[in-house]
């Protein structure tokens, strides 16, 4: 009753067609599972199959219909499963779902990552572990009037100077900054609350940081940055924005927002988020929507989140699956 097969351009074309089909209904859903869509059909086949040397797709079939897709990165051993339930009914039994698994992954321990609670609910039920859930949020920054942004920074900008911190916006982080960020982001990861403490947030490389710059880059995209300071120059806080590609600037992510354990309560983080929304609408007038991931337990974020407008939108589960166990 039910197929997979990995992608490719040998795939069936009514199959493929049916492939394209899914992918477009699903965008609004799953928008980050669909980076490679395109419009056209011919430049979509190109797209999906070019991107085979590091994702390998397997499109999941029922009587010749699309019901999801399992999207595996092979260098991250991580995998995205979309869109396997339909009108709360999961659409593909336990056992195939496991059999497909064991069959696609080698002898590990796999990363899957859905935003559906019935697929979660699933992977569960063949032996996965929830290790992470993450709240999917979103601010209609048009809604946020420049006098609440105003408000925010004045509120704690007392606190900003009795503690003689200084706050600075950066395009991107070169030389003895960026050395310094990566010190400080491999620092504070390993204090943020989430539900995976044994493995937390991930620690990142001068070279992934100049990659993911060099990506942004090819999509006219950029990531900002608001720094703060301490008298001695080291970072003690930072709030990050991505802005993914230079072709849609109404939308864009807030990536990490942490303050160094020994400078929290001092309203630095609420700072950096109100002065980065102010220098963002400077520079992006049109921006409509701010959003952002974190962790259900990381509760310090998600109050502040809320304090600035911020509304759930989604939510994102990883389970780890250990392949035949």
């Amino acid at each position: 009753m039910y197929s997979y097969q990995i992608l490719s351009n040998d795939y069936p074309s009514q199959l493929w067609e049916a492939y394209y089909v899914f992918i477009g209904k699903a965008l609004d859903i799953t928008p980050s599972a669909h980076l490679f869509y395109h419009p056209s059909f011919e430049k979509f086949k190109a797209i999906s199959t070019r991107k085979a040397s590091y994702v390998l797709s397997y499109p999941i079939c029922c009587n010749n219909k699309c019901i999801g897709v399992l999207e595996y990165m092979k260098k991250a051993k991580h995998a995205y499963l979309y869109l396997l339930v339909e009108k709360n009914k999961v659409l593909v039994q336990d056992t195939f779902l496991n059999n497909m698994l064991n069959t696609v992954f080698s002898a590990s321990t796999v990363r899957i990552t859905t935003s559906q609670v019935l697929v979660k609910n699933t992977l569960e039920n063949i032996g996965g572990k929830c290790v992470i859930h993450d709240v999917i949020q979103e601010l209609p920054v048009k809604n946020l009037a420049s006098t609440t942004l105003q408000q925010l920074v004045a509120e704690k900008e007392p606190s900003i100077i009795v503690n003689a911190i200084d706050c600075h916006f950066h395009t991107f982080l070169a030389d003895e900054w960026l050395d310094k960020y990566i010190t400080f982001h491999n620092t504070i990861v390993k204090d943020i609350p989430v539900l995976d403490m044994e493995n937390g947030e991930q620690t990142t490389t001068k070279t992934e940081l100049l990659a993911q710059y060099k990506g942004l880059k090819s999509r006219a995209g950029k990531v900002y940055y608001y720094l703060a300071t301490n008298s001695e120059k080291n970072i003690v806080g930072v709030n990050a924005v991505w802005l993914a590609s230079g072709a849609n600037t109404t939308n864009m992510t807030s990536g990490l927002t942490a303050v160094a354990t020994n400078y929290r309560g001092k309203g630095i983080a609420q700072y950096l988020k109100a002065s980065m929304l102010q220098k963002l609408l400077s520079m992006h007038s049109n921006l409509c929507v701010l959003d952002t991931a974190n962790s259900v337990v990381n509760a310090p974020i998600l109050a502040l989140n809320k304090k600035f407008g911020f509304i759930q939108s989604s939510q994102e589960f990883i389970i780890d699956y250990k392949v035949n166990a």
